[in-house]
């Protein structure tokens, strides 16, 4: 009986344990929000708005709404200098510094750094801990960009089930030893 008590107090034990590392989808406020729509309708390509979209959501501080206006104000401001272009590679040289401009300063807002290299037609956008958020080539239309996203396992979920059921564990023990005492007594 002792044995069988053990076993499923070990089994129990290990799935919980399995079941204890639990995904969150992050979600956007409704600043960040505005933003994507904002990008959506500028006509930004959907694979940039998908990596705007994804950094915003996995990014542990919120937009405000100021840096969200200031943001959706230099993204209609670049919209109006690409005109009717649809593509970074029919775009002038003179507009594409404009757009890297008024990107630079959308990036500022909040906390990103935005760079623009003419020669190699890329950009780049490093976040203010040196990580890089976006590098892309603009060289054709179909080129992807590169997210590097900064990734990893927060184990704070992991032991503090683990503490708990240590605890659980211990006072199982203390309860048994009682009763056992009891009966004995």
């Amino acid at each position: 009986m002792k044995l069988k008590k053990l076993l499923v107090c070990g089994l129990a034990t290990v799935m919980l344990m399995s079941m204890s590392l639990t995904a969150f989808a992050a979600t956007l406020t409704a600043d960040e929000q505005s933003i994507i729509t904002t990008l959506t309708n500028a006509g930004v390509p959907a694979q940039y708005v998908t990596q705007a979209q994804n950094y915003l959501a996995g990014n542990a501080t919120d937009v405000t709404a100021a840096q969200a206006t200031s943001i959706n104000a230099q993204i209609a401001v670049a919209k109006t200098t690409a005109g009717s272009v649809t593509s970074f590679a029919a775009l002038t040289t003179d507009q594409k510094n404009t757009i890297a401009a008024d990107l630079s300063t959308a990036g500022q807002a909040i906390g990103i750094t935005v760079t623009f290299d003419a020669t190699a037609n890329s950009i780049k956008a490093v976040d203010a801990s040196g990580a890089t958020v976006l590098s892309a080539s603009l060289d054709t239309a179909t080129t992807p960009a590169t997210v590097i996203k900064a990734t990893g396992v927060n184990m704070n979920t992991t032991i503090a089930i683990i503490a708990v059921l240590a605890m659980a564990l211990v006072a199982c023990g203390v309860v048994v030893s009682k009763k056992r005492f009891a009966e004995n007594v």
